[in-house]
This record gives C-alpha cells, sequence and structure tokens, in this order.
C-alpha cells in the first residue's frame, strides 16, 4: 500500500492471540496482560527480534488496596528497590492534581468528567519499572519475584512489538478496539476502503466539539434544541467521544484514527444546559433530529446512518413511527442497566428492519461490567455486540470535547458508534444499500462468542467485525466478470477521493473458470495502485512493470480455477479520470455442434464456451419416415423431424425431456 509502512502482520497476530493487552490512557507503552507467568516462557523463546519486548523494563499493576492516586506508597517503592534490578520507578496512573484532595482522596464529580463509571474502589495502580539490566532471561526471574509480593497484583515484561500500520496516527496502537484480537479487526478491512466523505453519520447527542482531529471529516450539523447550526459547543463531551470512535481522521499523523479514516460526521444536537449547569436531553428534540433526517433523504446532504448512544432502547415507543420513516441505519445502543431486553413487555415493537441495537463487550470478548450497577444489557433482542471497556479492562480511546485532547470511553454508548463506524464503512464501497441489507451484513458477518449474564448464565451472542463485514459486501453486491476465454476489456470513470465501487473507484471480483496464466494491462492518465486478492482476501504478490510514471501497468499471474478481487485506484487522493483494464486469458478456437435444421424457426448453434454460431437452413435430402431424419437444437432444445410429404420437406417440432433435462437422439 503507498505511504504506508508495512511491518510484518504475522507478529502481532500470534501476540494478540496469547495475550491480552491493558492499556492505559496518556502513555506511551502498550501493556499486555498474560495470566501465568508460564506464558511468558512461550513469548521468550519466540522473542527472536529484540523489539518484541524491552529487557530493560517492567510493568507493575498493584492490587487496589495498595493503590493511590497521586504517586506511589513508600513502603511499595522499597520493597521494589530490595531487587538490585531495579533502577528507578515510574508512577504511570497518577492522577491530575484537580482531580486528587487535599487529603488525598479522589473528587469523584471531577473525575467522572475524565473517566466514566470511574470507580475509586477499582483503582489500580500502574507502575514502570527501570532495570539496569538488559538481559530477558534475567527479567524473566525478576517477573516472578515481584509477583511474590502481597501488593502486586501482575507483573509484565514491557512489550515494543510491531504492527501493520495503515495509517500513521500516533496513538493507533492505543485502540484495541480497532487492532486487538478481540477488537474489530478493522486494519484487514481497511485493506479494501478506509471510508468517504460523501457517507454522512448523523450523530443524535450533545454535539461534536471543534477537535483538530475531528476537523476535516465534520460536516454542518444542526441544533435541534436550539434551532440554529451551533453544535460544536459540547459541554459534556459525549458526541465528541462518539464522533471520534466513528471518523476521527486516519493518517493525519496526530492522535487516534476513527473506524472511518474518511467520512463526514453531523451533529444533530439533543442537549441543553439546565440552570444549574446539568446537561439535559429533550425528547422533542430527538424526535426533530429524526424528523430533519428524514427530509435531508433525498438531497446531497442526505445522512444514511444515525447514531443514537442514549439510554431507554425497548421502552422509548414515541420515536419508533420516526425511524420507521427513516430509509437509513438507526443504531440504538442497548443500555448499560445489566437487564435482559426480551423481558421488556413492548421489545417487539422494536425489530424494526432498519433499527440495529448494540451492547457491549470489553477486551476479554465479554459483557461489560463498568461497576457493581451498571454493566451491557443483553438478550436475543440486543443485535450485535461492539467494544466498550469494563472495570477490569481499558476502554476506548476517543476524542475528547477540550480542543486537541483525548479520552477514555465506554458502556453501550461507546459500543454503538463501532457498529455505525462500521456501517458507514460498508457504505463507502457500495452507497446503494439499503438499511436493511446494512443490518444484515453486519449481523450476519458478525463473529460468535459467549457471554455470561448477571444470573451466570452462559448466551451465545453476535460480536462485530469489519472485515468479515466487508467481505460480506464484497462476496454478495460486487460487480462480477467472468475470466475463461479470450480477452475481457473493462473502464471506468474513478474518483479516488469516494467509494470503490460502480462509477467511483474501480473494484471487480473475477471469477475464474479456466486455469491460466492472465495478462493484465491497467492504465490511466494517473498514477495508480494495483492489488489482486484471492479468495481469502489475502493480497497476491505481483511483479508489477509500470511505466510513463506508474500510469501504464502490466502484471501476468497465473490464477488457478477460484474467486478473485482486483482493486485500481488513484494514488493521489484528488485525481478523477479513465481507468481501462485488459485482461488477456487462454486463447480458443470456437468448436460448434452443427446440429442444423429446416424450420422457418432459426435455430442456433452453439460453441461449448457460451459463444453462439451463425443461423444455418438445410434442405433434407433423405426419402421417408426414417427416425434418422431427427435431430436436437442446442438452442432451444426441440427435437425437429423432417419428413416428405407431396415432394415439400416440412419441420415438425417435438420436444423431448426426461426429468425436464432435453436429450439427443441415437
Amino acid at each position: 500500500m503507498p505511504n504506508n509502512i508495512k511491518i510484518i502482520k504475522k507478529t502481532v497476530q500470534f501476540l494478540w492471540l496469547i495475550s491480552l493487552i491493558l492499556i492505559i490512557s496518556n502513555h506511551n507503552n502498550l501493556i499486555i496482560r498474560v495470566d501465568a507467568a508460564e506464558e511468558y516462557d512461550k513469548i521468550l523463546c519466540k522473542a527472536t527480534i529484540d523489539d518484541d519486548f524491552a529487557g530493560d523494563s517492567l510493568i507493575v499493576v498493584l492490587k487496589p488496596s495498595f493503590s493511590k492516586y497521586c504517586g506511589i506508597n513508600e513502603f511499595v517503592k522499597e520493597k521494589i528497590y530490595k531487587n538490585n534490578e531495579v533502577s528507578s520507578v515510574e508512577n504511570i496512573t497518577q492522577l491530575p492534581e484537580n482531580i486528587v484532595n487535599y487529603d488525598g482522596t479522589i473528587n469523584k464529580n471531577i473525575a467522572r468528567e475524565t473517566a466514566e463509571h470511574f470507580d475509586a474502589i477499582d483503582f489500580k495502580q500502574v507502575l514502570k519499572l527501570n532495570l539496569n539490566i538488559d538481559c530477558k532471561q534475567t527479567v524473566l526471574t525478576l517477573i516472578r519475584k515481584l509477583e511474590l509480593l502481597d501488593e502486586v497484583l501482575y507483573v509484565e515484561p514491557n512489550y515494543f512489538f510491531s504492527i501493520e500500520e495503515t495509517t500513521n496516527d500516533p496513538r493507533l496502537y492505543e485502540q484495541w478496539a480497532l487492532v486487538g484480537s478481540t477488537g474489530i479487526d478493522i486494519q484487514n478491512a481497511w485493506d479494501f476502503t478506509v471510508g468517504s466523505e460523501n457517507i454522512r453519520v448523523g450523530i443524535i447527542d450533545t454535539g461534536i466539539a471543534a477537535h483538530t482531529d475531528l476537523m476535516d471529516n465534520l460536516g454542518t450539523g444542526y441544533d435541534c434544541y436550539n434551532d440554529n447550526e451551533i453544535t460544536t459547543d459540547d459541554v459534556h463531551g459525549h458526541g465528541t467521544k462518539c464522533a471520534g470512535i466513528i471518523g476521527a481522521v486516519g493518517n493525519n499523523g496526530i492522535g487516534i484514527t476513527g473506524i472511518n479514516q474518511k467520512v463526514t460526521v453531523v451533529s444533530l444536537q439533543v442537549s441543553y444546559a439546565d440552570v444549574f449547569g446539568a446537561i439535559k436531553i429533550d425528547s422533542s428534540s430527538i424526535q426533530r433530529a429524526i424528523q430533519r433526517a428524514i427530509n435531508l433523504w433525498d438531497t446531497e446532504e442526505r445522512i444514511s446512518i444515525l447514531n443514537y448512544s442514549m439510554s431507554n432502547f425497548g421502552k422509548s415507543k414515541s420515536y419508533l413511527p420516526l425511524i420507521e420513516s427513516y430509509q437509513g441505519l438507526f443504531v440504538w445502543s442497548a443500555g448499560n442497566d445489566g437487564e435482559n431486553v426480551d423481558t421488556f413487555s413492548d421489545i417487539d415493537l422494536f425489530n424494526l428492519p432498519n433499527l440495529i441495537s448494540v451492547g457491549a463487550h470489553d477486551i476479554y470478548a465479554e459483557r461489560s461490567i463498568w461497576n457493581s450497577i451498571e454493566s451491557s444489557n443483553y438478550g436475543l433482542n440486543v443485535d450485535i455486540f461492539a467494544p466498550g471497556g469494563s472495570n477490569t479492562s481499558p476502554n476506548c480511546l476517543s476524542t475528547n470535547k477540550t480542543g486537541s485532547s483525548y479520552i477514555m470511553f465506554n458502556g453501550t454508548s461507546c459500543a454503538a458508534p463501532h457498529v455505525s463506524g462500521v456501517a458507514a464503512l460498508l457504505l463507502s464501497l457500495d452507497n446503494n444499500l439499503t438499511a436493511f441489507e446494512l443490518k444484515t451484513a453486519i449481523i450476519n458477518s458478525a463473529d460468535i462468542i459467549n457471554i455470561t449474564t448477571p444470573d451466570n448464565i452462559l448466551q451465545t451472542v453476535k460480536k462485530l467485525n469489519a472485515f468479515n463485514a466487508v467481505k460480506y459486501i464484497l462476496d454478495n453486491y460486487s460487480s462480477t466478470r467472468t475470466l475463461k476465454y479470450g480477452n475481457k476489456t473493462l473502464s471506468k470513470q474513478l474518483d479516488s477521493s469516494s467509494t470503490y465501487f460502480y462509477e467511483k473507484n474501480f473494484f471487480v471480483k473475477l471469477d475464474v473458470e479456466a486455469a491460466y496464466e492472465y495478462n493484465f494491462t491497467i492504465s490511466s492518465i494517473n498514477e495508480l495502485d494495483i492489488t489482486l486478492f484471492d479468495s481469502n482476501y489475502n493480497e497476491i504478490s505481483l511483479s508489477i512493470n509500470s511505466t510513463n510514471n506508474g500510469c501504464n501497468n502490466t502484471f501476468s499471474h497465473n490464477l488457478s480455477i477460484g474467486t478473485y478481487y482486483l482493486k485500481v485506484n488513484f494514488v493521489s487522493n484528488n485525481e478523477t479520470g479513465n481507468v481501462e483494464v485488459s485482461i488477456d486469458g487462454p486463447q480458443h478456437t470456437h468448436t460448434f455442434n452443427r446440429w442444423v435444421y429446416f424450420s422457418n424457426t432459426h435455430h442456433i448453434e452453439a460453441c461449448e464456451c457460451g459463444v453462439t454460431g451463425t443461423v444455418k437452413r438445410v434442405h433434407v435430402t433423405t426419402v421417408g419416415n426414417s427416425p434418422d431424419n431427427t435431430a436436437t437444437c442446442l438452442s432451444c432444445g426441440h427435437i425437429v423431424d423432417f419428413r416428405f410429404d407431396m415432394g415439400v420437406v416440412q419441420a415438425i417440432n417435438i420436444q423431448y425431456s426426461i426429468n425436464g433435462s432435453y436429450i439427443l437422439p441415437n
């Protein structure tokens, strides 16, 4: 992929499969949780590359009862320093001074604005131990010694491993929901599309701040409470966090990336501050927001997806008539009350073809639990689960309401925009998809996981997978060309700033019916990026000969019988023009089965490759009523019996079949 760093993907897949990741906000180290010290031995055996983990530092997580908000307990520090290998100790999770009271306790009111569902009981202090050694076996020994301390919850190596970066956003590695083994597998999806600014996603929420990592993807919104276009005054920050999950600008060298590196997020603000400064959500404003999206449907400002990360799924029936009238996809968070939505009396009314409800799972692919009161709703009427963090795993990093900062986000409020983001990604492949087709693709392509209900019962549910959803669209909606004999010539008018299907960027599914070394010629007046994928969506290594600054490209490749995918798009993001694709298959001489007939009906002879030949007329010279004067037309399936009557040749069509299949005469 041009302009992107390609690093070994298999290393990441291996490490994620054997590891569970704990990411601490505002820290540049990646921390991997391994449940037993024996697992470190396995990792050490695999660590043939020096960058697998740092041999000169460790990560230590303290138990809550020994954790402080604003520093390190001295007696804990003394115990750690008794190990001569430790040169210094850094406190990673020290909270800002304005959150900690003068007596060392936490100011929960302020803390909740920084980390939602914060519970002081669950606070676990994270330390980085700098070592004066650089020997991995010694590090392993030290890990086991530190784990014996009463104050220590667990100890881990300080890993530094590579991922296949498809963006240059420096904090992408902290986004476990995107790049982790239990996330949505976005990087493989990005091989096919990174989104399109032509797709507009409406966010019914508290507004969207003018964040530096959102501005290029932020469209003109509307304040449905105050009836104006001022929507960047997001006092609460909830809407800004949703926007960051869906569409923080990708590949811009700062911060994070959204599921869509390119998209247009539109704020439909429905909140206001009361006289005491508390944030209120206005129900009538929510209805006006949905109605606004309905009114814009047949315009250039169409909003194709509405993200609604608010409560009362399964209960607020007043929204349903408007949702039914809305032609786009309505994504609704399932709620954080730990309830079985199947028990709601009116839940069947919410089973709409354009409404998808979203529960939350954590980094362990379990139902999210944030504290003793709040956890993800569940039930058969929760359509799908998506990343939402928990009290024992990292939350999801997103954009903060203050201009250029970032913040952790959790809840089904966080899970819903993951689904909205994937839906927008699918529309960038084909913006003709209906809401029902989007919902079907997302649900049918999901992973299967088991979650635990509050009653300690296992329930099988669907888990969002962006790459699987993209593959579902490619398999079911992409245009198809059959490669068998001769030459195929395709021409497309492309716009590299838009989508990959139809009159946008060129993407075609190739069904190969004859194994052969096919010759591809692909050209345009602009520089092109060309990728060929096999039936498993793996990129095929090609030796492409390019001339005229990458505008004319040729390559040959042996294709077995099966399905392949060819992607062509412009390297620059501001070019348009025609792309010509020519594919030479095996040469073939047409062989016609010469069953030809005399009749006023013209019977057509055909080659086994499907090509039809010329129409033939014959005069039968054989006299008599012999059954040998019969033959079957390969086109219409009729057997023709030629007879003489008074010297005139007549054709009598008789249809012969066995079980509906036409047969030839002897």
